[in-house]
């Protein structure tokens, strides 16, 4: 009955697939890679307990190893800041294959309360003029947040103090996302009639047809 060796970080492979996650410091957020050990020899570890340590260049990343005792262990990276980070595995201070390796972090979750609203468009339009407004989005710790597919938008203009209900007719208006993970989105509307009306904007996160005020709305606007 022959064993493997003890594990060993030459021959001890990363994942080759890029290793992407998201912002956070929940249980279920950060980035998560499987670590399959190996002997000297290449014969596949049954046993845990080997010295596998994470490093990162970055002081901003919480990292954790999990000891499965067959062998594996999950590793996982947590952060509050989004972006892309240098790490390093390690298994008795030698560098596993596939390490130093990069992490990414995105945030998909916003935070609507602070989302950035400006744009000419929220001041005053010309009728039969296109003009336009845009949104910027972040998420809970201020990260450029990415929203999800789900998520729509609708603009209406009400009469001054008018609140906005399910029954508003929702004003027709374009919408374009910036080039590159920026979460900024224009849209571009053109006033039909004349006046002093209130410009209420709104998100619905999950198309079920929720109107959730962006902050700021309604803009006064002439």
């Amino acid at each position: 009955d022959v064993q493997p060796a003890p594990a060993h970080g030459h021959s001890s492979r990363l994942p080759s697939m890029p290793i992407r996650g998201t912002v956070g410091l929940g249980a279920e957020a950060g980035c998560v890679a499987v670590l399959r050990t190996a002997d000297k020899m290449g014969n596949m570890c049954v046993q845990g307990k080997a010295d596998v340590k994470i490093a990162c260049e970055s002081d901003n990343i919480e990292s954790e190893i999990t000891d499965h005792g067959d062998g594996s262990y999950t590793l996982r990276w947590r952060s509050k800041y989004s972006g892309h980070f240098k790490t390093h595995v390690t298994i008795d201070s030698i560098e596993c294959l596939g390490s130093p390796t990069t992490i990414q972090l995105t945030s998909s979750t916003p935070e609507l309360s602070k989302s950035e609203v400006d744009g000419a468009g929220l001041k005053n339009a010309v009728a039969g003029d296109k003009t336009s407004i845009r949104i910027k989005f972040v998420d809970q710790f201020s990260n450029v947040a990415i929203p999800p597919p789900s998520m729509k938008f609708g603009m209406a203009f009400l009469k001054e103090k008018e609140k906005l209900s399910a029954a508003a007719p929702c004003h027709p208006f374009e919408q374009e996302w910036e080039a590159g993970d920026t979460g900024i989105c224009e849209l571009r509307y053109v006033a039909s009639n004349a006046g002093a009306c209130g410009l209420h904007i709104w998100c619905d996160p999950n198309s079920t047809d929720e109107r959730i005020p962006l902050p700021g709305s309604p803009f006064p606007i002439h």
